[in-house]
């Protein structure tokens, strides 16, 4: 909060690094200090949350938050629709990139209304303020220097029972993980001989490798394992920094949800 009183700082709070509980708990203590810090000094100007469905989603607990008193923020998500109903009813204005269309059945806007006057080209975007205007197709400045954001994909979904990573434990049924989210989370509930079992035997390079099909990903791992000093700790630290660089973090999106990417403006 310090640094938001300084004129001309631009913070940015990286939280990729904790489990998805974490990162909701830490969005609903900086919201609410950060509405505190708005009502005496009027800073920060905006707030911009990035993989919003992640920390702003119905199942966050205990509840869903609320941003109807917090004017000036900006949502950026892949997946509006795993966004609790209370987010998407604080929406004010919507920038889209995909099908007009599909913004319908989130916001309950009339057919008419949510048709843009041609068909959507790359590099435009429709424009929809809910409050003033039907939506209006706008041309996307091409940057001066493209970023390649997040360059895995989401690492959610199911790779296979065959394909699967498995942590083997003696006397025990062997804990499955389908992707590479469920193999962070059950990496780190395993015990540390069984983790640094199969980090000697080289197993996490060879998954990222083979099934992940991540070469960076892979090169990291084995770096890691290679290190003959590593420690559990260590190494899971160090893994899951590597996973989070290259993979954004998932959150449960429902079935019927589009893949457009639709970014939000409430206030």
């Amino acid at each position: 909060m310090r640094l938001l009183r300084a004129v001309g700082v631009n913070l940015v709070v990286n939280a990729q690094a904790l489990t998805l509980r974490q990162r909701q708990s830490l969005l609903r203590d900086l919201l609410s200090q950060t509405s505190d810090l708005r009502s005496r000094t009027g800073r920060p100007d905006w707030l911009i949350i990035d993989e919003a469905h992640q920390v702003l989603s119905a199942e966050c607990e205990p509840g869903p938050l609320s941003l109807s008193d917090m004017p000036r923020i900006i949502l950026a998500t892949a997946y509006p629709g795993a966004l609790s109903q209370a987010i998407l009813g604080d929406v004010d204005t919507i920038l889209a990139f995909g099908a007009a269309r599909k913004i319908e059945a989130l916001f309950g806007g009339r057919s008419e209304d949510l048709e843009p006057p041609r068909a959507i080209s790359t590099g435009e975007a429709v424009y929809w303020d809910r409050k003033r205007t039907s939506p209006v197709i706008l041309r996307v400045a091409q940057p001066h220097q493209v970023h390649r954001r997040h360059k895995g994909k989401y690492a959610v979904g199911d790779v296979g029972r065959a394909r699967s990573f498995y942590f083997t434990r003696s006397l025990e049924r062997p804990r499955q993980a389908r992707n590479l989210f469920e193999f962070l989370d059950i990496g780190d509930q395993v015990g540390e001989g069984t983790w640094m079992r199969h980090l000697r035997a080289g197993d996490y390079s060879a998954w990222f490798e083979h099934v992940i099909r991540d070469p960076e990903l892979a090169r990291d791992a084995f770096q890691i394992e290679s290190d003959p000093h590593m420690s559990v700790a260590e190494g899971r630290r160090r893994i899951r920094e590597a996973i989070v660089r290259l993979h954004a973090a998932p959150a449960p999106v429902p079935r019927h949800v589009s893949n457009d990417r639709i970014a939000h403006t409430p206030g």
